[in-house]
């Protein structure tokens, strides 16, 4: 209750596993959560279940799992949209588009074209009925210069295609 500056902890029942910078998203009563980084970057054979992911009900207090959930980076990776009862998450690292649908609990890949995955650094917009996506890169394929130097040798970076056209999505 921000209000009174009441501070209470969620259930911990059916929570997904210790993470940090997760994606999150908040529709309706149901609180979604995926991705993020593990506790075993920093300690090896820890927990490294990022990939779980579950939705607390707010009415409920309780977690429930998430079937086939999508296999994503960080949260700074992934554009993030609420359609409805629907969050769309696009891997800004891939251009992977996966539909959560909080009520089912379940997790569905959207069909990509072919010309759009595998690109990077995309920006992204909401419209309340679309997404926008424009821009972004890809690497091209690259041979490092110093991979075998047997001196200090500063490679120089990898090309880059980098685009200037605009594409959108209407679940």
């Amino acid at each position: 209750d921000p209000a009174r500056n009441r501070w209470r902890p969620m259930s911990t029942v059916g929570a997904p596993p210790p993470r940090w910078a997760p994606i999150v998203a908040f529709v309706g009563d149901r609180f979604f959560v995926t991705g993020g980084g593990s506790y075993r970057t920093h300690n090896p054979g820890g927990a490294d279940d990022v990939q779980h992911a579950a939705i607390y009900d707010v009415r409920e207090g309780a977690w429930h799992e998430v079937t086939s959930p999508p296999k994503l980076p960080e949260a700074g990776w992934v554009h993030r949209f609420v359609a409805g009862s629907k969050v769309i998450l696009v891997n800004s690292m891939s251009f992977a588009v996966h539909i959560v649908d909080l009520e089912q609990r379940v997790v569905t890949d959207a069909n990509v074209p072919a010309e759009l995955l595998g690109r990077a650094g995309v920006a992204a917009v909401w419209t309340g009925r679309r997404a926008l996506f424009y821009g972004g890169y890809r690497s091209l394929p690259y041979t490092n210069p110093c991979a075998k130097a047997t001196r200090p040798c500063d490679p120089p970076s990898p090309p880059q295609q980098v685009f200037s056209d605009g594409w959108y999505f209407a679940p």
